[in-house]
């Protein structure tokens, strides 16, 4: 996945926190996978839900499975 400009490897039990504002996403997916998502209540003004700064990403992504690359870490 990606989060704040960093690129992480997420297995089975990873969790992953994204403040307010930045960008995140899944960039590859090498297995089935279940994810959930929580938000803290808004600040005055704000706005809840996942928030996208290119439209094409707004519309909904598909994600292909992709080959376990060799430097996964087990």
């Amino acid at each position: 996945m990606r989060s704040e400009g960093r690129d992480y490897y997420v297995g089975p039990g990873d969790a992953s926190c994204t403040k307010a504002g930045d960008e995140h996403d899944i960039i590859e997916i090498y297995e089935d996978m279940e994810g959930c998502w929580f938000e803290e209540p808004c600040s005055p003004g704000g706005r809840t839900g996942h928030l996208h700064r290119d439209a094409e990403k707004a519309k909904g992504m598909w994600y292909r499975t992709a080959s376990l690359p060799p430097d996964f870490p087990e």
